[in-house]
């Protein structure tokens, strides 16, 4: 039951912010929201990346996951966010650097502000990226993470008025 309400909220959380009831969306399909990150989301997950303020996905159960495919449809990376722009953007830089988390470094002009044809980007919104904690936490964990996923931000503002 528990899981069952925690489901629609993050449902109808993911709805009013546009992004319908799929659980995962590929970059090939258009609709709202942003289908591969910019150059913008790039830099900053650049900077997230050698400040070392990227979210460890084993310590953050509520979180956007990405997987990216080439154009060949081999997956080559994949990234963790609180939001879905930063998601993608970390995918893209894990592709091009991928030492850069852990090394806090990514060697300038290794990584391309744009996003060729032919790549897809997968997201998993937070519930399917967690699924298999949530069954592990309790319900102050559970309500303390969706709001924070809820709080107004400048990211979710921008979502929501595309």
């Amino acid at each position: 039951m528990y899981l069952d309400v925690l489901r629609n909220i993050v449902a109808d959380i993911l709805q009013r912010h546009g992004f319908g009831n799929r659980s995962v969306r590929r970059g090939d399909e258009r609709g709202p929201g942003m289908t591969k990150p910019t150059a913008a989301d790039i830099l900053i997950a650049i900077g997230k990346a050698e400040s070392g303020d990227w979210i460890d996905p084993t310590d953050v159960p509520f979180r956007w996951s990405c997987e990216l495919y080439d154009p060949a449809g081999k997956r080559v990376g994949d990234g963790d966010a609180h939001t879905p722009q930063g998601a993608m953007a970390l995918a893209w830089l894990c592709a091009w650097a991928p030492d850069a988390l852990g090394n806090a470094h990514v060697e300038v002009g290794s990584v391309p502000f744009s996003i060729p044809d032919g790549w897809r980007f997968e997201l998993a919104p937070p519930f399917a990226a967690a699924t298999d904690e949530i069954a592990q936490l309790g319900p102050e964990r559970v309500m303390a993470a969706l709001d924070r996923l809820t709080a107004p931000t400048d990211s979710n503002m921008m979502m929501a008025a595309e």
